[in-house]
């Protein structure tokens, strides 16, 4: 039995949760390159991208940068992942409404939680919390983004908004509020308090899950 043989067999006899990620990567890739086997071929990908997360980020023309990749394989990895997020998000719609904020914030962070900028989005809301539009307003770098307080409020107004919610990714990870998280989270307390919108918070996403910015 061959190299590139070897991970198939195993996921026909063991089922694919026997499999490490390295064989399933094998098993999609289904050959390796000429000088090295399909296992060693997905070894050498997932080792390139530090694991299954930096590979989830990749894009079409960092797969391609690689030897042995060309643009069948690296298209198979690419709608795998995808896939892989569409499945995701299907478990999240089918767990809850989502006009809800909770299943609404999940959602959020599972498209936005990896990103390596950070992305700030408004939830708009009805008199009974349920989620009339959502907006992706800005996005940053590394170090943050910046908000456009104006257009935010005039776009609640437009859409007779009863409420809001914040949500902002930190590439970094962390779930800890920063000072400037805390200052952007008073203002707008205050400009909704001051339009009769209620402000039922500002959330902070990221892999290590979800959480509300303390002041």
């Amino acid at each position: 039995m061959t190299g590139d043989q070897l991970p198939r067999e195993r996921l026909l006899l063991k089922g694919p949760s026997a499999l490490s990620d390295g064989e399933l990567l094998a098993v999609l890739l289904r050959t390796g390159d000429g000088s090295r086997d399909v296992v060693g071929l997905s070894s050498y990908i997932l080792s390139s991208f530090g694991g299954l997360r930096g590979l989830s980020k990749s894009s079409v023309q960092e797969l391609m940068s690689l030897k042995g990749l060309g643009v069948a394989k690296s298209t198979a990895i690419l709608a795998a992942i995808e896939l892989g997020r569409r499945i995701s998000l299907l478990a999240l719609n089918e767990s809850g409404d989502r006009t809800k904020i909770s299943v609404a914030l999940d959602e959020i962070r599972l498209f936005i939680s990896e990103e390596d900028r950070e992305f700030i989005i408004a939830l708009f809301l009805d008199e009974k919390e349920g989620i009339i539009a959502r907006e992706k307003l800005s996005y940053g770098g590394p170090d943050g983004a910046s908000l456009d307080l104006r257009y935010l409020l005039k776009k609640a107004v437009r859409l007779d908004s009863k409420g809001l919610v914040l949500v902002h990714n930190h590439p970094n990870g962390t779930l800890d509020s920063s000072y400037e998280d805390k200052v952007l989270t008073k203002i707008v307390k205050e400009k909704t308090d001051a339009l009769g919108l209620d402000f039922l918070g500002h959330y902070i996403v990221s892999r290590q899950g979800i959480a509300a910015v303390s002041l």
